[in-house]
C-alpha cells in the first residue's frame, strides 16, 4: 500500500509517501507572500496532484487543523488549502483519513504534547532516515506513518473495506449507521448472516435459531 501524507498550510505544505512502511519521497511546497491566495492555491494542488499521478497512492492522511486563540487568519488560509486537496483526491479517487496532531505526536513519540523536534528525531529513528528532514515534511511522514500503524494491526476484512471506501457502494457493503461501509453483508438484525459473521470476528461460537 502506498500513503501520502500531507500536513497542509499556505505558506508550506508539507509531504511524505510510504510504500509498505518505506520511505518513497518526502518534501515541502512552498509559496511566496504577497502572491494572490487563489495562485498560491493553485500551486499547491497542481505540485501535489504531480506525486499523486507519479506515486499513485492508495490511501492519503491529512493533519485536521489546531485552532489556537489567536491566528484565526491563518487557520482561514490552511482551510483554503484543504479544500483544494480534498477536491484533488476526490477527483483522483484516493479516500482520505484525517489525524489529530495531539494522536499523531502521542503515536510517534508517546507523548501528546511532543515538540517539533521530538517528532523530528522519532520520524528519522523509525523510517532509518539519516539527514534532517524539514518540519512540514517529518509531520506528514508522521501521518503516514500512523496510518500505515493502523491499517497494518486492522484485521484483513477490514483493511479490505478501507481500500473500497472511494467505490460506490454496493449490496456487500451496506453501511451500519457509524458513515463507514461495512464488511458486513447485512446490518439487519437477527440476520443469520451478520450474527455468524460477528460471531466469527469476535471469536465466539454461537448457534443460529431460525424462528418459524
Amino acid at each position: 500500500m502506498i500513503i501520502l501524507g500531507i500536513d497542509p498550510g499556505l505558506a508550506v505544505t508539507g509531504f511524505g509517501i510510504l510504500q509498505n512502511g518505506r520511505t518513497v519521497d518526502y518534501g515541502q511546497i512552498n509559496t511566496e507572500a504577497g502572491t494572490p491566495v487563489a495562485e498560491r492555491i493553485e500551486r499547491i494542488v497542481n505540485q501535489m496532484d504531480r506525486r499523486v499521478r507519479r506515486y499513485k497512492p492508495t490511501a492519503c492522511v491529512m493533519e485536521t487543523l489546531f485552532f489556537k486563540a489567536v491566528g484565526a487568519r491563518s487557520v482561514i488560509l490552511a482551510a483554503q488549502v484543504r479544500g483544494g486537496l480534498f477536491y484533488l483526491m476526490a477527483r483522483r479517487g484516493i479516500p482520505i483519513t484525517e489525524i489529530t496532531p495531539a494522536t499523531l505526536k502521542l503515536t510517534i513519540t508517546g507523548n501528546g504534547r511532543a515538540a517539533k523536534r521530538q517528532i523530528q528525531y522519532m520520524v528519522r529513528t523509525l523510517l532509518g532516515i539519516q539527514e534532517k528532514i524539514p518540519d512540514h515534511a517529518a509531520d506528514a511522514l508522521a501521518a503516514a506513518y500512523c496510518l500505515a500503524k493502523k491499517i497494518k494491526t486492522t484485521s484483513p476484512p477490514i483493511r479490505k473495506t478501507l481500500r473500497q471506501t472511494s467505490r460506490p457502494r454496493n449490496s456487500a457493503t451496506r453501511s451500519c449507521g457509524s458513515g463507514f461501509p461495512s464488511a458486513i453483508p447485512s446490518c439487519r438484525s437477527g440476520s443469520p448472516v451478520a450474527t455468524s459473521r460477528l460471531a466469527a470476528l469476535r471469536g465466539h461460537r454461537i448457534s443460529l435459531v431460525r424462528r418459524p
